[in-house]
């Protein structure tokens, strides 16, 4: 795990420095401190930015910051989900920042994994989408990692079925707007006369089949032709 093996790596590394010399304690002095010293004012001011970044009507659902273990040699990123998107804030070592801003509409999947000893590394939360960027990925506490996979289910299942309506809307488009129509007592001119039920039911499965239809109009056609079959 990134974590532990960060972790490690740390001590390790400021052992054989000060081993090596006893400047390797004031290194490591002040390297906690540009890691702890003010952490709570920088994360404030990447929260402020965060929130002149909104749109008109945009509000933040939940958001969370990456654990410090996973950045001991950096500083800590941020994400935040809004009613619109997912945020995600790099922040590079030497200041400033990145932001990566995906669409609810484009995300494609959301997972959510603990991670070992939660306290220390907290939850991996990672977003992939269809777009051209970078999929998401952050360690967070496991808290606000749980939230963010919640609501971000919630949006997926809500735009998948938007997603559904527009390919069956498109499809049918595609097959010049055809619909079904239920039998009446008069048939139409150029229709020819004789058509069974299960002709009826026929035609609107195979339409069901393509696309053309979704399967609540299916249902409904299906009953229509046989309730107006029982009438003849």
């Amino acid at each position: 795990m990134k974590a532990i093996g960060n972790l490690i790596f740390f001590t390790i590394f400021y052992a054989i420095i000060i081993g090596m010399s006893i400047v390797g304690i004031p290194v490591l002095i002040l390297h906690l401190f540009l890691i702890f010293g003010g952490a709570g004012k920088r994360i404030e001011k990447v929260q402020q930015k965060l929130h002149e970044s909104l749109m008109d009507g945009e509000s933040i659902v939940v958001h969370g910051n990456e654990m410090r273990p996973y950045a001991l040699f950096s500083r800590r990123s941020l994400i935040a989900i809004s009613n619109s998107r997912v945020i995600y804030f790099k922040r590079p070592i030497l200041g400033g920042f990145s932001m990566i801003d995906i669409q609810w509409k484009d995300v494609t999947d959301a997972e959510l994994s603990q991670n070992i000893l939660p306290n220390i590394c907290g939850s991996k939360i990672s977003f992939t989408h269809s777009i051209e960027k970078n999929n998401i990925i952050i360690n967070i506490s496991s808290e606000p990692a749980t939230q963010i996979y919640k609501y971000a289910q919630k949006e997926e299942q809500a735009w998948e079925e938007k997603h559904r309506i527009r390919a069956i809307e498109e499809t049918r488009a595609a097959a010049g707007g055809t619909y079904i129509n239920p039998p009446s007592s008069t048939a139409p001119a150029n229709q020819p006369e004789g058509k069974s039920v299960l002709d009826e039911i026929n035609e609107a499965k195979e339409m069901l089949d393509q696309g053309i239809i979704s399967d609540a109009e299916f249902n409904e056609l299906k009953s229509k032709i046989l309730n107006q079959g029982r009438s003849m």
